[in-house]
């Protein structure tokens, strides 16, 4: 495996005042916990873990148990497992194959917790050996929950018509009994519940409003007030804690007070008396970083390694025929000739300056990477994310294959990754110049095949065996997970495959100069 594959999940736990995470350094993902500024396995070493096993999300209950997401060979469902630090035993407290359940928050004391169940949640005491089920009014399936205190559960449910708040009381002889508020009202784009120092709070999006704030839950949970945040703060707020702000803008992510351009922070919380982030740089995966004088120094964990020779990274801006402007990052050397053009998946997600193991092998091959936030894409406000049609997105791809055509690569490159699938085959509608198409995860499509089939370009299909939203009729590479590839053996397997595929690409062929494209020829008509 790669030593710069591995990478640390997106979360952050407070283990009696050590930072808890996840990552897949060794392969299967397990949880760490930082001790003498070094990552620790959690789990000792005699536990005998799966194989097959990764470990997600750690939370404690207590200062020795912790309550982690499991999930066999990426499958999409997890059960939920119990670490007893003192016994030195893992349990899986759900035994639930074929339902997913997480989403997992703990009450005070630890000794309840609730969790989503598939389409209901569910809320439980923990023993010594399991779970036990509380009765009551049934749940819907809460997105994120958080405990008030012991007797009070706040959970937000999807609807057709934005986040729905619900507050559960546990007090009383009659178990769990919840109510729908409309506190919400107003609200879209959910991100998560967030402790402020006068109460619990929420980040979201008011309607009409360009950017994600953080807002205050009235006490009587009848309302929310927007939190006061520094004013010049533009972009998308994240994280909130009642004094640092996370926030993203234009595909880069900072924490307030903090200035590095070249970190992209992509967690932060407060552990004890000090902030931890989960930070990533342009030569390093997402890992560990304490926040020291406002720097963030980062804690490696000891099998990972910088990659030798990291792609440059050049930001680019696009122009598409009435002006608008598409954000793009080109990985790689200046004077690569071969050109792999990457539609991240969401599409509400971005592709943000920061290390990628993809990029990175693409660049040894001679390739670079131009990594393009087509419309839908966040960090550029409300307005951009709904833009995700069909008429804008061609738009995008024209401005795209406009910049091709002046810097006439040899090889042209099509890569998408889940729902990036739709840019992927609106481009092949365009009929601008290809070498070939990688499809990844392509999110329930199955006409990849058929339609670069009648333009004869070939095709690279890649699959996990447990994602069921993927079906497609052929696939060159098959791995042993579900919609994201995980593992780093399974990375150096899919290039040992891809390798030979680019190598035999044909070249593209560019119009004359002074002459049209198919782009040229659409985007007039339109």
């Amino acid at each position: 495996m790669p030593p710069w594959w591995g990478q640390a999940q997106s979360h952050i736990a407070d283990l009696d005042g050590r930072p808890l995470v996840a990552g897949n350094w060794e392969g299967p993902s397990r949880p760490y916990v930082l001790g003498q500024e070094r990552l620790e396995p959690l789990v000792a070493d005699e536990v005998d873990l799966p194989r097959d096993l990764d470990l997600l999300s750690p939370q404690p209950l207590s200062a020795r148990r912790v309550v982690l997401a499991g999930t066999r060979h990426g499958r999409p469902d997890h059960d939920l497992y119990l670490y007893d630090e003192g016994t030195r035993t893992l349990t899986n407290l759900t035994r639930t194959p074929g339902r997913d359940d997480g989403e997992v928050c703990i009450a005070p004391g630890g000794t309840m917790l609730a969790y989503r169940a598939e389409r209901r949640s569910v809320v439980a005491q923990v023993t010594e050996t399991g779970l036990r089920p509380i009765g009551g009014d049934p749940l819907p399936g809460l997105y994120r929950c958080l405990f008030v205190d012991a007797e009070t559960l706040l959970g937000v449910e999807w609807t057709p018509d934005g986040p729905r708040l619900h507050r559960c009381a546990l007090g009383g002889t009659g178990g769990v009994r919840c109510a729908a508020r409309g506190t919400l009202d107003g609200l879209e784009a959910f991100v998560s519940f967030v402790s402020l120092p006068d109460g619990p709070g929420l980040i979201a999006r008011r309607r009409g409003e360009p950017w994600r704030r953080s807002w205050r839950l009235s006490p009587a949970l009848d309302g929310v007030q927007p939190a006061p945040i520094p004013t010049g703060v533009q972009g998308d707020v994240l994280d909130h804690d009642g004094a640092r702000l996370r926030v993203g803008y234009q595909s880069r992510y900072h924490v307030t007070g903090v200035e590095d351009a070249a970190v992209v922070v992509q967690t932060v919380r407060r552990v004890g008396s000090a902030y931890v982030g989960i930070v990533a740089t342009p030569s390093t995966g997402r890992t560990l970083a304490r926040l020291r004088r406002d720097q963030w120094t980062p804690i490696r964990h000891p099998r990972s390694a910088d990659p030798p020779s990291p792609p440059p990274i050049r930001e680019l801006w696009l122009e598409g025929t009435g002006g608008a402007r598409y954000q793009a990052f080109r990985f790689g050397a200046a004077d690569a000739r071969r050109i792999v053009v990457w539609w991240h998946g969401g599409p509400h997600e971005n592709v943000s300056p920061r290390f990628n193991p993809y990029f990175h092998r693409l660049h040894e091959l001679g390739f670079a990477v131009l990594a393009v936030n087509y419309p839908g894409s966040t960090g550029r406000g409300a307005a951009y994310e709904r833009a995700y049609r069909r008429p804008d997105v061609r738009d995008c791809i024209d401005a795209v294959w406009h910049h091709l055509a002046a810097v006439q690569p040899t090889h042209v490159v099509s890569w998408s990754v889940s729902v990036g699938i739709t840019p992927q085959l609106l481009l092949l509608e365009r009929g601008h110049p290809l070498s070939g198409v990688v499809d990844q995860a392509g999110w329930k499509r199955t006409t990849i095949v058929a339609v670069t089939g009648a333009r004869d370009l070939p095709l690279f299909t890649i699959r996990g065996r447990y994602d069921p939203d993927t079906p497609v009729e052929r696939v060159s590479f098959w791995y042993d997970g579900g919609h994201d590839l995980q593992r780093g053996e399974d990375f150096v397997a899919l290039f040992a495959q891809l390798e030979p595929f680019l190598a035999a690409l044909p070249a593209v062929r560019w119009p004359a100069a002074g002459g049209s494209g198919p782009s040229d020829e659409r985007s007039a008509a339109e």
